[in-house]
């Protein structure tokens, strides 16, 4: 088996190899492991992070396959955050992958994390996990799509629910592979910002993404 930094060789000249010890460090917890979880797990896994809590309490669906990228058609019916472990444990690589198969609810108990991500899609649900972070003083990356947008916001102090609103029923959003996978993208890259404590990060910020239009927005949120 290759070494841990052989398999990061054309990474670590990009981030560096602080930022590649202090991944090794690290751990993150990944709540709603759908088209955006499924994502951020997968780039964070081959990111090299030290170990992931994924957090779901779904079942595989066939209308799900289109866009949830750790899933295939054999998997319907089966609990999302096993066939995650599963799937990402394959990749060879060292991170320990912890299924969580729960809903966010006010009794969920946060592990002792660097980050915490937002891939719900339930407002009720992100809201409240906003809330458990802050209220344990850990970095929360939310981010949400719908259609051609999406949007990715850090936020260290406030809530969710201080700075946006969500419509009652999220699930049914229309949504698309290419704006999920960009979103995930730039939401996975942010956890490494802040792990590595990048100067540019997103704290206070919400990038809005327009992938008809081809247009990036950054909003400054005060958060404090």
């Amino acid at each position: 088996m290759m070494s841990y930094s052989k398999y990061f060789v054309r990474q670590i000249p990009v981030i560096g190899k602080a930022c590649q010890e202090r991944l090794k460090k690290s751990s993150v917890l990944i709540a709603g492991m759908g088209g955006l979880g499924s994502t951020v797990a997968t780039i964070l896994t081959r990111n090299g992070i030290s170990s992931l809590y994924v957090v779901d309490d779904d079942v595989v669906d066939e209308t799900n396959i289109h866009r949830q990228i750790l899933y295939s058609i054999e998997d319907v019916g089966k609990k999302k955050v096993e066939i995650a472990k599963r799937r990402l444990e394959k990749t060879g690589f060292s991170t320990e992958i912890h299924p969580i198969f729960q809903k966010v609810e006010k009794n969920f108990r946060i592990p002792k994390v660097d980050v915490v991500i937002d891939c719900l899609d339930n407002g009720r649900s992100k809201t409240l996990l906003s809330e458990l972070a802050a209220k344990e003083s850990i970095p929360f990356v939310h981010a949400g799509v719908n259609g051609y947008v999406g949007q990715i916001l850090t936020l260290k102090k406030k809530t969710l629910s201080d700075v946006l609103s969500f419509p009652e029923d999220m699930k049914e959003t229309p949504v698309l592979l290419q704006v999920i996978s960009l979103v995930a993208s730039i939401q996975a890259m942010e956890v490494v910002n802040l792990i590595c404590e990048k100067p540019n990060n997103l704290i206070g910020k919400i990038l809005f993404v327009d992938l008809l239009d081809y247009d990036f927005e950054v909003v400054n949120v005060e958060d404090v």
